[in-house]
Order: structure tokens, then sequence, then C-alpha cells
């Protein structure tokens, strides 16, 4: 899995993108009181939990982030 951090908060919305979907689709997206970490190419699915560490989170995910997630 690569893993971006857009922007960090206490509360994090956790999105698992969909197959071919990059951050940059969803990078323009105005989120003013949330935090927004991206989740996307799962072929390997190693995941660093340190980022979620004292964060509300809140999970979003799409098409293969369903699987993921």
């Amino acid at each position: 899995m690569k893993i971006d951090l857009i922007k960090d908060k206490k509360k994090l919305i956790l999105l698992f993108l969909g197959y071919s979907f990059t951050p940059s689709s969803v990078k323009h997206l105005n989120i003013d009181d949330y935090g927004l970490c991206v989740v996307y190419d799962y072929s390997d699915l190693k995941f660093d939990y340190e980022i979620l560490k004292e964060k509300e989170i809140y999970l979003i995910a799409w098409s293969m982030g369903v699987w993921a997630a």
C-alpha cells in the first residue's frame, strides 16, 4: 500500500481509493476541520499504523479500496 498524508489533524479521514485512482484525484477537496490520509496501490498490503495514533478516524473506502480496508 502507498499512503499519502495530505493534511494532518486530530480528526482524520482515512480514504482507501479504488483501482487506478491516485491521490491527485482527491487533493482538491476542501476539508477544513478534518485531516486527509489517502491509501492506494494495493500491490503490497503493509500498512503503517503509526499515523493513526491518537486520531479520531473516519474510514471511507471505494471500489478495490473496500477490499483493502
